[in-house]
């Protein structure tokens, strides 16, 4: 099995991870000083991790930590020509940094296996950010490594056993998700079961090793892109209310359209309507018995459903008359008797009688005008 992550590029979402070997980093923990803001703390240790760097300013790469819990800060740096070469959406960390995964207490020492040797961490205050970082080109179990572990001890003035050996982890895989929070998967040894632990996107950055003003140009890609995104998702979204609007108005105006329509095929029946009960009108303002028989039938008239045709009207007696006619179905003749029997100035002096001739039903209706109350019978 290839052990630790190395220089290879870890799965992920936007990007990837590489690393840089630790043996090539220079690594400055302290504490942030009183009066000043976590902002400004972390500021003043990198300008004393600067002063003190075997590398002017401009040659230099420098990554930030911070153990909020703990209270505590480091500044890990590099050569700039240590830098491996990467994509440049794939970010670039110190090779210790997967094997920061939790608090330890004041007095471990943890030795992480990397692609190029190993990096050991030495805690003299209980907390997740350690003291020291010693990268080492040998890993455990080569030949030098015991010679190299022993000077690492007496150069950071390490208290601990330097017989027994620190404590064994490898990282096995890492990820970057979509909001760039990096996940790493550590083992303790061969076919070991491993353990997630999660880096959120502003530690991630932070961390970052790559020149600062490459650093702030990919960021604001990023929040470029997301702008473009969230700017594509609102057209697509004004876009979709559109057509909902443009199909309502469509369907408004399929009604409205449906509507003329209807009034138009009423509007003959409507000028017939209105030209009988001009007539009827006309008659009542004649005066006299003769327009009263033509008002009579004109009300006789507006009574008689569309399907029902008048051949013939005879006045067998005074205010009595005898209508024959002809219609499609019965239906619309009992609804003309019932009409007739509802009015107030008619009455049905006999039921309707009628024949099926040829398809249609002819008929004869006597009715009878209602003499007006208080009048002569």
């Amino acid at each position: 099995m290839a052990r630790g992550a190395g220089k290879r590029e870890g799965s992920g979402g936007k990007g990837g991870v590489v690393y840089v070997p630790s043996h090539h980093l220079i690594y400055l923990a302290g504490a942030p000083r009183e009066g000043l803001s976590p902002e400004e703390a972390g500021e003043a240790l990198r300008l004393e991790f600067e002063e003190n760097a075997p590398l002017p300013v401009d040659q230099l790469a420098t990554g930030l930590l911070e153990d909020r819990a703990g209270g505590r800060l480091a500044v890990v740096g590099c050569g700039i020509g240590a830098l491996p070469e990467t994509r440049e959406d794939a970010f670039v960390l110190p090779g210790f940094l997967p094997f920061l995964d939790g608090t330890r207490e004041a007095g471990q020492c943890v030795c992480g296996w990397e692609e190029e040797g190993s990096s050991l961490l030495f805690y003299g205050e209980t907390g997740w950010l350690p003291t020291e970082v010693v990268g080492l080109r040998s890993r455990p179990g080569d030949p030098g490594f015991p010679e190299e572990w022993e000077q690492a001890c007496s150069m950071v003035g390490w208290a601990g056993p330097t017989e027994a050996q620190p404590e064994l982890l490898e990282c096995r895989e890492a990820g970057v998700d979509s909001r760039d929070r990096v996940r790493f998967t550590l083992g303790a040894g061969e076919g070991a079961d491993g353990n997630g632990w999660e880096l959120g996107a502003d530690a991630v950055w932070n961390a970052d090793l790559r020149p600062a003003a490459v650093v702030e140009s990919v960021r604001q890609q990023r929040r470029s892109d997301e702008r473009v995104w969230h700017w594509m998702r609102g057209a697509a979204a004004l876009l979709v209310l559109a057509l909902l609007v443009q199909g309502w108005l469509g369907f408004l105006a399929f009604s409205l359209r449906q509507k003329r329509e209807e009034a138009a095929a009423q509007a003959d029946r409507v000028a017939a309507i209105e030209e009988r009960a001009g007539l009827v009108q006309r008659l009542r303002d004649l005066g006299g018995q003769q327009p009263s028989l033509f008002r009579s039938l004109g009300e006789l008239n507006l009574l008689r459903p569309e399907q029902i045709q008048f051949l013939q009207v005879e006045f067998s007696q005074p205010g009595e008359f005898l209508i024959e006619g002809r219609t499609s179905a019965i239906r619309p003749l009992n609804d003309f008797a019932e009409r007739i029997g509802a009015a107030n100035e008619w009455e049905l002096v006999e039921r309707p009688r009628s024949r099926s001739r040829e398809g249609r039903i002819e008929f004869e209706l006597r009715v009878r005008l209602t003499p007006p109350q208080g009048g002569p019978a």
